[in-house]
């Protein structure tokens, strides 16, 4: 198992590198608590608006830095990364960078095909109605239908859902 400490600078830049290694930056390996440890990071990030005196700007860097080496380490970013990173979005001010990220972002995510009941809410909480009704192509005054979600969108998300997974047994309820 990889250890990995997370170094924070006098900018309050977070880097991220295996125990042991000074170097600046962040190693990404196959190693699956470094991408949760990453996917922690962007979710941490998300929630400053409700720190007192946090730099919103700083967290979204961090964000999306964190989110740029989960892209190109070798992980696909998910379900919660993407939907980390949408509620990131919410770290800018209104306006176009806003605007851009959140289309950006959930355009990604549908390509990839990881986009899920979570990543809709987490959309509908970031986006101005007009704009994730467009996204999703909901008309007004109608929820949103899964079912009516291009299926491609939702394609390595359904895949995962019906793969069990090896590393944990299934865990049945028993009742007392």
């Amino acid at each position: 198992m990889v250890s990995i400490v997370v170094f924070i600078n006098f900018g309050g830049q977070a880097i991220l590198a295996p125990a042991g290694k000074t170097n600046r930056g962040c190693l990404l390996t196959h190693c699956k608590t470094l991408v949760f440890l990453l996917k922690a990071v962007m979710m941490a990030c998300a929630e400053t608006l409700s720190i007192p005196d946090a730099d919103p700007l700083e967290a979204f860097k961090i964000a999306v830095q964190v989110f740029n080496e989960l892209r190109s380490g070798g992980e696909d970013p998910d379900h919660v990364s993407f939907g980390n990173m949408l509620r990131c979005a919410k770290l800018l001010p209104d306006g176009d960078q806003k605007n851009s990220v959140i289309k950006s972002t959930f355009s990604l995510c549908a390509r990839s095909g990881f986009v899920n009941e979570f990543v809709v809410r987490d959309l509908q909480s970031t986006a101005p109605e007009e704009m994730w009704r467009e996204l999703l192509g909901t008309p007004t005054a109608n929820e949103v239908n899964m079912d009516d979600l291009p299926s491609h969108w939702k394609s390595k998300f359904e895949k995962r859902k019906r793969q069990p997974s090896s590393s944990f047994p299934r865990q049945r309820n028993f009742r007392r």
